[in-house]
């Protein structure tokens, strides 16, 4: 069986903060829940997921679906 890849779930980041580059400095995938992704934060991340994050039950549901094939180590805020 494969092992799956760990990975931490960035919510709602800003471009110009450093999250990503350190869950990815830490040896994680990122996955990242925003609003709206530009293409620039698009290909700095592992998983881009545009979302309503005012959603829970989407976010939690998603979220829950990703755990299928990545091994979900955090969520960060």
């Amino acid at each position: 069986m494969r092992q799956k890849d760990k990975a931490i779930i960035v919510i709602g980041t800003a471009r110009e903060n450093n999250e990503l580059e350190m869950v990815h400095a830490l040896g994680y995938k990122a996955i990242l829940f925003n609003t709206e992704i530009d293409i620039e934060s698009a290909l700095q991340i592992d998983v881009p997921v545009e979302i309503d994050l005012n959603n829970e039950d989407l976010a939690i549901s998603k979220a829950l679906s990703l755990s299928d094939k990545f091994e979900i180590q955090g969520v960060f805020t």
